[in-house]
């Protein structure tokens, strides 16, 4: 390893802006995302620096003159700016990626820049503003056009450029103020900008050493501070110029949310299911911290072959998950070791054997009517992890584990839906695929995703959230769901023009003879009972369960 060469200096913001356009810096294939997804610790951080107050400082890094990294690899975006092409001597950027993201996405002005900034992430992220009334930074509005005069983005505060439009804007609003008033809001504008101009922030240079040494370095220093969980160790000391378990992650939970099966607010927690899915993807249940650590998953031979396997067989997962379960959104899986399972049975299958599709239906329903990923200890889930690998290897004819010292008994009927917990879920999923294959759930072969795209939720009645009440219609079944979409309410159904129609959605004439002598609570209650009844012959007769 060559000796490595430690610099120091201290800069102005304005120097850190001025280099990024230049093609100065470079993101290193190892670094991790930007997680400072909550707005907080981006205010806190321009609160810090408008104070005077120090924000540690920037970690760069030049390798030896020999080591060529390939571009095409690299992340080429700071801030929601896309940087297109680097500066020959630009330095890769060790530690700091988080601030200096933050200073550059939020201080870079739009107005003035040639670099092609994404606005979705930018109005997410980097859209920050200072307000002079109350003295603090502030999430600025997604149309600028409407901003009050004293609240100003923190690019023009960063722009020497700007002052005059500043000026000129405050000296607009005579009407609302006096002389004195505006004098104080520019007064405060410059005493800010250069609070913001001048801040210095100062920089460690090393120059020499080779990727292993800048990767030792990039894991020590983000072990303090804000600590680099398991994903971006691994994702740290895995990657290679063809492999990143980090970028690799985010383009699979890209594509989920692109196909609607989760949502910006959810990314994250499935993100770290999917890590938990990659773990146990070596043998052993993830809940094995020795077997599945990132020492020992990092020093296996075959580790971007089957992490990349595994990726694939997640969307597969998915793709099971709405064809066979009828699970179009991921809050409808009751358990995230039904996911962990199931990715399993690809990675050894291969791909979906017809055989064995309803056996997968019947362990799916039963585990999660039962609950027994609750209710069975680490211990016992490690087991029932291993005995479905049996199944998927051919060597156990049932997947379902069952444990005897464990009472396994369906829990009681909810008094409500609103997805807070497995039972609730359940129910729901149940009432989902019976609008779709009534009393034929487990024994269809597949659902048509040409037909059915999704499910969504509406109610009978307003300001009622009652069982009775609710109703889960497939998206595109039907003319229902385009109309039901008009409306308040699905009260339309009950009407006699639709009798001996809709009973997929628990409705019967008895109920619209009760709609129209308005005994509606009446109704509601026995919607409610049909749907336990049927549910209790799903339960019972179906999946062989015992209730509570």
């Amino acid at each position: 390893m060559s000796k490595l060469q430690i610099n120091t200096r201290v800069r102005r913001l304005a120097y850190y802006l001025d280099d990024f356009e230049k093609g100065n810096f470079k993101i290193p294939f190892f670094q991790r995302r930007y997680r400072w997804d909550k707005p907080e610790k981006r205010r806190a951080l321009f609160d810090s620096i408008i104070k005077g107050f120090p924000i540690g400082s920037i970690l760069l890094w030049k390798p030896d003159e020999e080591i060529d990294f390939n571009p095409e690899n690299e992340d080429r975006k700071i801030g929601s700016y896309l940087l297109e092409d680097s500066n020959e001597n630009a330095s890769y950027i060790l530690d700091g990626f988080q601030r200096l993201s933050t200073i550059v996405g939020s201080l870079l002005n739009p107005n003035t820049t040639n670099l092609i900034r994404d606005e979705e992430e930018w109005l997410n992220n980097f859209n920050l503003i200072y307000n002079f009334r109350n003295n603090e930074v502030e999430i600025g509005p997604k149309n600028y056009q409407n901003l009050d005069f004293y609240k100003v983005p923190l690019y023009q505060l960063a722009d020497t450029k700007e002052f005059y439009n500043i000026q000129t804007k405050f000296a607009q609003y005579r009407n609302l103020m006096n002389e004195n008033e505006i004098k104080d809001y520019i007064s405060k504008f410059q005493e800010i900008a250069y609070q913001i101009q001048d801040y210095m922030l100062p920089t460690v240079d090393i120059i020499g050493g080779d990727y292993d040494t800048a990767n030792q370095m990039f894991v020590r220093v983000n072990t303090q501070g804000e600590k680099v969980n398991e994903e971006e160790q691994l994702s740290a000391i895995t990657s290679t110029e063809g492999f990143r378990l980090g970028a690799q992650m985010s383009n699979i939970l890209d594509g989920l949310e692109k196909s609607r099966f989760l949502n910006k607010k959810k990314k994250e927690a499935f993100r770290l299911n999917i890590f938990r899915t990659i773990q146990s993807s070596f043998g052993p249940l993830y809940l094995d911290s020795k077997a599945t650590d990132v020492k020992t998953l990092s020093e296996k031979p075959n580790f971007s072959e089957v992490v990349n396997q595994t990726l694939d067989n997640c969307v597969n997962t998915v793709d099971f998950f709405k064809e066979h379960l009828a699970v179009f959104d991921l809050k409808y899986i009751p358990a995230n070791l039904h996911f962990i399972f199931l990715v399993q049975y690809y990675n050894i299958r291969g791909k979906l054997k017809n055989e064995d599709v309803e056996k997968i239906k019947l362990w799916f329903w039963q585990s999660s009517y039962t609950n027994c990923f609750t209710k069975y200890n680490p211990a016992k889930r490690k087991k029932a992890f291993d005995h479905f690998l049996d199944f998927c290897k051919g060597t156990e004819p049932n997947p379902f584990y069952w444990d005897l010292e464990v009472k396994l008994k369906v829990d009681k009927f909810p008094d409500k839906i609103d997805f807070g917990g497995v039972r609730k879920q359940a129910l729901a999923l149940f009432m989902v695929n019976y609008a779709i294959n009534k009393e034929n759930i487990l024994t269809t072969v597949s659902i048509d995703s040409d037909e059915i795209t999704g499910v969504s939720e509406h109610k009978l009645f307003r300001n009622e959230n009652s069982i009775g009440n609710t109703v889960f219609i497939p998206v595109k079944k039907n003319a229902l769901n385009e109309h039901a979409k008009k409306q308040t309410s699905l009260q339309f159904i009950l009407s006699n023009e639709f009798r001996g129609m809709y009973s997929e959605f628990f409705i019967t004439d008895e109920m619209r003879d009760l709609h129209t002598q308005k005994k509606n609570k009446e109704l509601l209650k026995l919607r409610e009972k049909l749907i336990q009844e049927k549910e209790n012959e799903f339960i019972t007769n179906v999946l062989n369960l015992e209730l509570e």
